[in-house]
Formats: C-alpha cells, structure tokens, sequence
C-alpha cells in the first residue's frame, strides 16, 4: 500500500511531569515511516520541565507538534477527547507520554488491520518492558514491575492504541466525569475498551511500545503502596463497571484478598500462612535473581513488604467495590 492510499494519523500523548520520558516519546513518533499529519500534545499542569522540552522539540521536528496546555489537572481521558476533537486526521494514535517505539515500522503494523478490513475499528500493540529499561529504575520501582520485565502483552491500555476517530467520537471517548484527576483509580482505558470493542473488531497487532514508566529516580518506598493501592481499586471498579465474568483477567483480581483471608481461619492458618508466603516469593521472584536487587540489602525488607502489600490491596480492593464511583459522588467528594 503507497503512502498516498494510507489513512493519515493524529497521534495525541497526554503528559503529566513527564521530564524523563516525552523526549523518547516524541523522537519515536516522529520516526515512523508512515504518514502522522500532526501531534497533539495535552499537559495536564505539569510542575517539572516537561512543557520545555516540548516546546524545544517542537521548533526542530519534522511533524507538527502541537502542545494545548490544560487550565486545570485533568485526567488522560480530558486529555484524549480534547486532542480527538481537534484531529482532522481519520486515525487516532493514543499515546502515554512514557511510551518509546523500537522501530520506524511500528505505526505502520498498528495502523495495518485497519487498511485491511473495514470492520476493524481499532488496534492495541504489545506491550514490552525490556531488561535495561527496568534495570534504569530505582530498586521499589523495579518490584513494582518484576514481573512485567521481559515479556510482551497485548494491552489496550492507552499506550499506543489506534481507533477510528468515528468510532471514537460514536463510542463518547473516553469517560472524563467517572474517571477524573482525583478519583483515586484507574481504568478508563479499559471502560474505553470495552464501549469501542462493541461497535467493531479490535484487533491485536505486532506493533510494539516500550513502557518506560518514569527515568528518573523518584520512585520510593511510598510510591510502591500508592501505586499498588490504585491498582487495587482500579481491580475493584472494573468489576464493579463491568460486572463479574469468570476470566481469568477477572478472577485474578480476588487472588490477594484470598490469601489475606486464608491465615485468618482457623484450622487453616498454617497451609494459610504457606501460601500466602509463597505467593509473596512468587510474585517478586526476579528480585531474587537479579543481581542488581539481591545484592541490595534491602532484599531482607522484601519479604515483610509482599505480605504487607497482599493485605494492604485486599483493604482496597474491598474498599473500591464498596465505594460509589466518581460519577455518582457529591460534588467536592474526590477519592475513595
């Protein structure tokens, strides 16, 4: 297929403190080989220097880049659906600010499903979290993603995703009055998902993205609970959304509260406290065989901190699908 025959992209990044990673992101897109008419940067109020780099960037790259600074913190869906209607483009290219591409070629393999068969409307890449990426994070950082290192998964996650604009628009975009700024969890991607996969095929691709998360060195201790306590909810309003089906995406979901309540009865206290132990060790078992980890000798804190994560998400968890959602609060109330 020539250039001329490819339907042209808008590719549109929400950013937030995004120092570390817009650089990589921008210099990945406008590498591609295929036709982006125009970028379409939305910063949420940003407090570090990632406005200036891409305003730096802006003045030398050879696709338009086009920053819109946000009056107020808003969330990645304001920021999608403002740059989507803005688009003139008959694609949109949704991009995370912490996403890199490895190759020229990977608009073209997203974009490909949608060329080839008009009953798709969108396409989702493989998610990669390579090695030495993960071996630049701080040692909390590196546990949180212990067991993304190294593999590739299909994600519509917002990342990198491809949608037809009519779609989009049809579908009403993603939900910015449920997930908000403030609301304490995640998910809108794949609420987003879920309204867009009913109007047409969604189609998983060869594409890849790198998930650079953040480069810099601020990840603490703290930042792994508060990172694990959104999840936590996030796990909880997707089923309280969606509903219950038995996946096994869904079923994993009650896996922590499981093995916080099994030492709790009696009589099971001991094969209780086994599991819940080997889980802990299972779930971080790269932190033990990384030499750059075990070396550390926060490595004996470990263990103590996977129990306290497994109890401290079940509180969460349960906390989520006991709480109503952003949508349905008073006025003023923000997270649960």
């Amino acid at each position: 297929m020539s250039a001329q025959d490819r339907l042209h992209a808008t590719v549109i990044i929400s950013m937030l403190n995004s120092s570390s990673t817009v650089v990589p992101c921008l210099e990945g897109i406008v590498s591609q080989r295929y036709p982006v008419d125009e970028i379409i940067v939305v910063d949420n109020r940003s407090r570090d220097d990632s406005v200036a780099k891409v305003e730096a960037f802006a003045k030398q790259s050879p696709v338009p880049v086009r920053l819109i600074k946000q009056t107020f913190e808003g969330a990645i869906g304001d920021s999608y659906n403002l740059g989507a209607a803005l688009a003139g483009s008959p694609l949109l290219i949704l991009v995370h600010s912490d996403g890199a591409f490895p190759s020229p070629d990977e608009i073209g393999r997203l974009t490909s499903p949608l060329h080839e068969d008009p009953e798709c409307v969108a396409a989702c890449p493989r998610l990669m979290m390579p090695r030495e990426v993960w071996e630049r994070f701080p040692y909390w950082q590196k546990h949180l993603f212990s067991r993304a290192m190294g593999r590739e998964n299909h994600s519509m996650c917002g990342k990198f995703d491809c949608v037809r604009k009519e779609v989009f628009v049809g579908a009403g975009g993603y939900d910015a009055k449920r997930f908000t700024a403030t609301c304490g969890y995640g998910g809108e991607d794949s609420d987003a998902h879920f309204r867009i996969s009913k109007r047409g095929r969604v189609a998983q691709t060869d594409a890849r993205v790198i998930h650079l998360h953040d480069l810099s060195a601020n990840f603490s201790l703290g930042s792994l609970f508060k990172t694990r306590k959104r999840l936590a909810l996030t796990y909880a309003k997707v089923l309280q959304f969606q509903g219950f089906q038995p996946t096994p995406g869904k079923l994993s979901f009650f896996v922590r509260p499981v093995l916080a309540v099994l030492p709790l009865i009696p009589h099971f206290w001991g094969p209780g406290l086994a599991l819940l132990l080997f889980f802990s060790i299972a779930n971080s078992w790269r932190m033990y065989t990384s030499r750059s980890t075990l070396c550390s000798p926060r490595i004996f804190l470990l263990p103590f901190v996977d129990v306290a994560l497994v109890y401290y998400e079940a509180f969460w968890f349960v906390q989520g699908l006991l709480t109503s959602p952003a949508d349905a609060r008073p006025r003023g109330e923000s997270r649960a």
